[in-house]
């Protein structure tokens, strides 16, 4: 295969920042409709802030970011605009989020020299519709995911090509970050020693099918620059909608989640496997007195926990007014995706907004007083060193 994988960085961000110059100068978050962030700058992921954060999450993490709401018309206009420019090869396109795709290459460029031309024709192109600002980074190998690697560990307005003899050369000193495998699974090989593509390639194959299941076996094989995905030009193969009925007619929010969340989870499990996540699904309402609606769920990036997607299905359905009783639902996966590559975060659990001083408790018997937090203890004191101090955050490792 030869696949061509085009990024542009902070897509988003850049969209914003184009608009509003002054605003790219500080930590920056844009909020979607869903109240999430759907994109943070390098400035506000530095501090902690993550995609897919609630707007008081990514304030605990960075009381300075700036948040401001996304222009979603603008945003879907660029993205269209950017696919658009890409499908003039009339080659197979297979979007990769905001601001990135796969191009299937294999029928027109397969020598590195062709496909060099090529995608200097291909970025003159981007540049002339995207403008300075939207610069794109192009990576190129015989399989996606060292395709996709390439894209992101070049410059903008560069590309890096990997010939197959080099790709596990070029994958070795690569952090884990790059797969997308769940944020535990990342952490468990960090706390292992596990640090890089090249150390994870090495680990027996059967420990870590044990360890990590059918997508930990995917991820391994990717990291060793074995991977036979072809480019889908469609984003998700055709389904069978997922089917809830209810014995009898339903008016408690609680219960229709609690039985959807059910419906959902061998299919989340499911793209969880192939490394996989939900785009947007539709869901359609049925009510006792025959009418339905149809609910859209769209999400930033790859979903497929069981809590984000119930969560986004709540919101909709506490602003819809019921005109009755419900009888069932009907959810259709209308977009899938790769698993968006993973953040490393020290601190998970606050995105569950527990409180600080309980995260600092419960990881104290593992790590010690790591987390502290400064104190005045003689404020008045003429020397500045003296007027307060650190002490651990966690009450048991208080001395």
């Amino acid at each position: 295969m030869s696949i061509l994988c085009c990024h542009i960085p902070d897509f988003l961000i850049a969209l914003h920042t184009r608009r509003w110059p002054a605003e790219g100068m500080r930590p920056l978050g844009l909020v979607g409709e869903d109240e999430r962030l759907w994109a943070a700058s390098s400035e506000a992921q530095g501090s902690g802030v993550l995609v897919g954060m609630t707007p008081r999450q990514a304030q605990m993490r960075c009381p300075d970011v700036l948040l401001r709401p996304l222009d979603s018309p603008e945003a879907e206009a660029s993205q269209q605009g950017f696919l658009q420019t890409l499908a003039r090869w009339e080659l197979p396109v297979e979007p990769l989020g905001w601001g990135g795709a796969y191009l299937d290459l294999h029928t027109l460029a397969t020598r590195k020299a062709d496909v060099e031309s090529l995608g200097r024709e291909m970025g003159q192109n981007l540049r002339q519709r995207m403008s300075e600002a939207l610069l794109s980074a192009l990576g190129w190998d015989s399989g996606k995911f060292t395709a996709q690697a390439a894209a992101r560990r070049t410059r903008p307005g560069r590309m890096k090509l990997v010939d197959k003899s080099d790709e596990k050369r070029f994958l070795a000193p690569l952090p884990i970050s790059l797969l997308p495998l769940p944020l535990l699974s990342l952490q468990q090989l960090h706390w292992l020693g596990i640090r890089s593509l090249g150390d994870f390639a090495t680990l027996p194959q059967n420990a870590v099918w044990q360890r990590f299941g059918e997508a930990g076996k995917l991820a391994w094989r990717w990291a060793q620059g074995q991977d036979d995905r072809p480019v889908c030009a469609g984003v998700v193969q055709p389904t069978a909608p997922v089917e809830i009925a209810f014995d009898l007619p339903e008016r408690r929010l609680e219960s229709v989640l609690a039985a959807f969340a059910d419906a959902m989870r061998p299919v989340l499990a499911g793209l969880a496997d192939r490394l996989q996540a939900i785009r947007r699904l539709g869901v359609e309402v049925h009510f006792l007195d025959g009418s339905s609606h149809s609910l859209d769920l769209r999400f930033v990036e790859g979903v497929n926990d069981e809590k984000r997607v119930t969560a986004a299905l709540s919101q909709k359905l506490s602003a819809l007014i019921w005109p009755d009783e419900m009888t069932g639902m009907e959810a259709h996966l209308l977009e899938s995706s790769e698993r968006p590559m993973g953040q490393l975060a020290l601190l998970p659990d606050v995105l569950d907004e527990q409180p600080l001083p309980a995260i600092a408790t419960r990881l104290a018997g593992r790590y010690g007083p790591v987390l502290l937090t400064g104190r005045l203890s003689e404020p008045g004191h003429f020397v500045p060193e003296r007027r307060g101090n650190w002490q651990p955050l966690s009450p048991l490792a208080q001395p």
